[in-house]
């Protein structure tokens, strides 16, 4: 009995991170061709490659150049991160981090607890440093898919003074999951590990601001060549 306790444990860790965020594919590439680039390496259990509807309405979908592809082990994933990170794929040098989406079928249950989390594609972005500006923002998570909408509300209308917190809203589902599962995990802006959550829609400026206030995350002592922003 202890034997498989200790097996169940050592599956369960080695499930953990399991799937790889892959940023920068060719938009020509395919799923079939991200498993074939991947099993080079080790066994793949699902892939995905965020798409959009084509602006041709005959034309179906269109690749938003980056995906995620699920191993059956983290060891598995952390290998193919080693050697493929930096790879050439379809003429494209493609990225690659760890990522807590999981691609396989979940149970029912886990499945509509998920589902009541993420009502909408707006994220909430809490910790942010009072120096980062919209522009900012726009340049970290446009690089997830397209923003419907990006707020970073103010202390007082008119100031230049923002309240640490900002909104981030895409046009689909599957882009705001890209979003919150590359930066969720250790996403630092200006020294400062940014709180990302998904946004509740009726929840008031007053209650977030609190949240927030909870939740601060103090900055990591600066460098004199200090990134704006460090994905880990």
């Amino acid at each position: 009995k202890q034997w498989y306790q200790r097996r169940v444990a050592i599956t369960a860790g080695e499930m953990e991170h399991a799937t790889l965020f892959v940023k920068n594919l060719n938009f020509d590439t395919t799923e079939e061709d991200l498993r074939e680039f991947f099993e080079k390496i080790c066994k793949v259990s699902m892939v995905f490659i965020a798409k959009k509807p084509s602006p041709k309405a005959s034309s179906g979908f269109l690749s938003r150049g980056y995906g995620f592809v699920e191993f059956q082990t983290k060891n598995d994933a952390k290998e193919a991160m080693k050697r493929l990170n930096g790879k050439i794929l379809k003429d494209y040098s493609i990225e690659l981090k760890l990522s807590e989406k999981k691609l396989s079928k979940e149970p029912e249950a886990i499945k509509k607890t998920r589902n009541l989390t993420e009502s909408s594609a707006k994220l909430l972005v809490k910790n942010v440093p009072f120096e980062t500006t919209t522009k900012d923002l726009k340049k970290l998570f446009s690089a997830f898919g397209e923003l419907k909408n990006l707020r970073l509300p103010k202390k007082i209308a008119g100031s230049g003074s923002h309240r640490g917190f900002a909104f981030v809203e895409y046009g689909t589902m599957n882009e705001a999951r890209a979003a919150f599962e590359a930066t969720s995990n250790s996403t630092h802006v200006l020294g400062r590990r940014l709180v990302v959550e998904w946004a509740k829609e009726d929840a008031t400026v007053e209650e977030i601001r609190a949240r927030t206030a909870d939740t601060f995350v103090p900055s990591e002592p600066p460098s004199k060549k200090q990134k704006l922003v460090d994905i880990d």
